[in-house]
């Protein structure tokens, strides 16, 4: 990757409405002659992400700066073609980022939509593109993230007719489309932003073409499929048209929509509204009347009211960027907390308690990349040690609990994160490691130096496979037993999977739960076989989550041969050694045996020429029935002999294996 541009860190405090309001840096990054910026993200461990697409071809610079806005890297990156133009950016849930653009190329060939994936320090990872005609009127789309690992992107394209429609699209975090939808429904529409719900559904704004060629507003909330729930309609005034530029979600899940209202030869008015997540109305923006500027972002406040941000128009003057403050009810007092001649202030990312505001200031052909970073107002850094050893622990989650603001520690084991809370409850989690939390109190614009030194727990389980001869209709049991030889708490959940049959047979107890440094816990593995199925071999798994390495899960296998036999009693009361079944085999087949006392048992499998194959168990096994596994993986076609003793029992039974 080259590197290039001027980077200048401005810090400074705004005076604002409202301390939330309070800007913890402001930076200005060079950039090339005519080139703008086009989307700017806050990271999910708080760096700011800044992309800028070039004009003369496919290529897109970027930028990644700190929680305190230093440069971390700088670098570019292609799309495959000749030209594209940036929609936008966003990071998927697993830490991916993606570029989403419009992509052209010098054969005349149609644009085409593309996805391109990369990492958080600009490694490509993949680019997938789809042969969509797609309608960007001033590079307009939303996209957001999406809990579960994916992406949305609420823009419009166009049919083999030239009709427009708004396109919602969903993609997978490897940039394949799940599906898509129109949310309005209607021809001449177009999408413009997107967020979600936390139950997975979207709220969505856009705009509709009239008759008169007008364009009138529409919000709207769709299940996580895109299908619509609700649709609410702002009609324009005459000759006049209102495009939705921004929206956004507070923590009661209110809707704030923004964007400008106008004429289409740029003289235009901001337009916000405030509604509850089922569409009601709350609050229009008031106290604006007169000012030439649209929204380009909004950003709910603690107190009901909200931040936006936006710019006049370029045909009434030169470009101002401009940041107000809107009460609980709506309205502002014309005061402007920021008035940026010459800065064009293109859109507003919200993280949390963070937010970004991002533009292009420019005079003559001099470009550069406008940022304002709002709140958290308070930074905590340290490092996060290993107990024992002390060696420095990457890849550490460090999260405060009161916000869910959170950051991953580097190679170095150091961590920088920034939070609104002044009091604040710092944990730590991550495999190989025993969680841990300390409760702080921060200082303001002070240094807050907080490190840990955690344990890091051992998992070692007795059994790697349960075996059970069992009697349809009763409970049957077998114990786990896992030792933490560890210096820190070992935890564990456990998953159960049932191969076959799939009725519901295999339990497990308990659940969930923590084993302290040096001592051991139990795991009882439950199989209650029906009767009323005619299944009588049973295969399933229990998975043991857990928090050490190098594995996090322990797969055990369970394997249950049903019989008929209500009368055959809990202990045995000899040696017996059952016939194999089945035998022949093909695929598994199982041997139970008797023990009536507590003996070491030896169980070996040899070929019929006398050569020792296998060995099947050679350990210590309680009183009681027992069963052991032979799986053809191992072994070729043939006859083999299995030896089993215990004490001074001795059995021998022929298996014959056919694949």
């Amino acid at each position: 990757m080259k590197s290039f541009g001027f980077i200048v860190l401005l810090f400074f405090v705004m005076q604002p409405a409202r301390a939330e309001l309070d800007t913890l840096w402001s930076q200005q990054i060079d950039l090339s002659s005519f080139q703008w910026v086009q989307s700017a993200i806050i990271l999910q461990n708080g760096h700011t992400m800044v992309a800028s697409a070039h004009n003369a071809d496919a290529g897109i610079d970027l930028w990644r700066l700190n929680a305190t806005g230093s440069q971390v890297w700088n670098g570019t990156v292609s799309f495959q073609g000749d030209y594209c133009t940036l929609l936008g950016m966003e990071q998927f849930e697993d830490g991916q980022i993606a570029l989403v653009g419009v992509v052209t190329s010098d054969n005349d060939s149609l644009p085409s939509l593309s996805v391109l994936r990369i990492n958080d320090v600009g490694a490509v990872q993949g680019e997938i593109s789809f042969d969509l005609d797609i309608a960007y009127p001033e590079n307009k789309a939303g996209i957001c993230a999406t809990r579960d690992n994916g992406l949305v992107l609420y823009t419009g394209m166009y049919d083999n007719s030239g009709s427009q429609s708004d396109l919602l699209i969903k993609f997978d975090s490897n940039g394949d489309t799940l599906w898509t939808a129109s949310v309005s429904g209607q021809g001449g529409s177009q999408g413009a932003c997107v967020q979600e719900f936390a139950n997975g559904d979207l709220a969505v704004a856009g705009w509709l073409t009239t008759d008169a060629f007008t364009f009138d507003a529409f919000v709207a909330r769709t299940t996580p499929t895109g299908s619509t729930v609700w649709m609410n309609d702002y009609p324009s005034p005459d000759i006049m048209r209102i495009m939705p530029q921004a929206i956004a979600l507070d923590d009661d899940e209110n809707i704030y929509v923004a964007g400008n209202e106008g004429f289409d030869f740029g003289i235009y008015w901001p337009w916000a509204y405030k509604l509850t997540s089922s569409g009601n109305y709350v609050w229009t923006l008031t106290g604006l009347d007169g000012e030439f500027f649209g929204i380009s972002g909004i950003r709910p406040t603690d107190d009901g009211g909200a931040t936006v941000c936006g710019s006049t128009a370029s045909e009434v003057g030169p470009f101002t960027g401009r940041i107000y403050t809107l009460n609980s009810s709506g309205n502002s007092d014309h005061s402007a907390e920021l008035s940026a001649d010459g800065v064009d202030l293109r859109g507003m990312h919200n993280r949390g308690s963070a937010g970004l505001i991002f533009g292009t200031t420019f005079q003559s052909t001099d470009y550069a990349a406008r940022l304002y970073r709002f709140g958290p107002g308070y930074i905590v850094n340290g490092i996060v040690r290993a107990q024992g050893t002390n060696e420095p622990l990457s890849g550490v989650r460090v999260e405060v609990v009161e916000t869910g603001d959170f950051t991953i520690t580097d190679e170095q084991g150091a961590y920088l994160l920034g939070t609104n809370q002044s009091e604040a409850t710092l944990l730590i989690t991550g495999p190989c490691i025993a969680p841990d939390s300390q409760s702080v109190e921060l200082v303001l614009g002070g240094e807050n130096v907080v490190d840990f030194t955690v344990g890091t727990p051992q998992y070692e389980n007795n059994k790697t496979s349960v075996n059970i001869i069992g009697t349809f209709g009763r409970w049957e049991r077998d114990t786990l037993t896992v030792q933490n030889d560890g210096d820190g708490l070992l935890q564990f959940t456990c998953e159960t999977v049932e191969h076959t049959p799939t009725y519901g047979w295999l339990y497990v107890a308990p659940e969930s739960g923590e084993i302290a440094a040096g001592a051991s816990g139990e795991i009882v593995v439950s199989v209650l076989t029906n009767p009323e199925h005619p299944e009588s071999e049973f295969f399933g798994e229990v998975i043991i989550h857990h928090n050490a390495c190098p594995d996090t899960a322990d797969e055990v296998g369970v394997y249950i041969l049903a019989l008929d036999s209500p009368d055959r009693p809990d202990l045995a009361e000899s040696f017996v050694l059952y016939p194999a079944y089945p035998n022949p085999f093909n695929a598994v087949t199982r041997v139970a045996f008797d023990l009536p006392q507590t003996s070491h048992v030896s169980a070996k499998l040899y070929t019929i020429e006398g050569r020792e194959a296998a060995t099947l168990a050679d350990d210590v096994f309680d009183a009681g029935v027992h069963s052991l596994l032979v799986d053809r993986a191992a072994f070729a076609t043939g006859v083999y002999l299995l030896r089993v003793s215990a004490g001074s029992f001795v059995e021998t039974q022929k298996l014959v294996l056919l694949k």
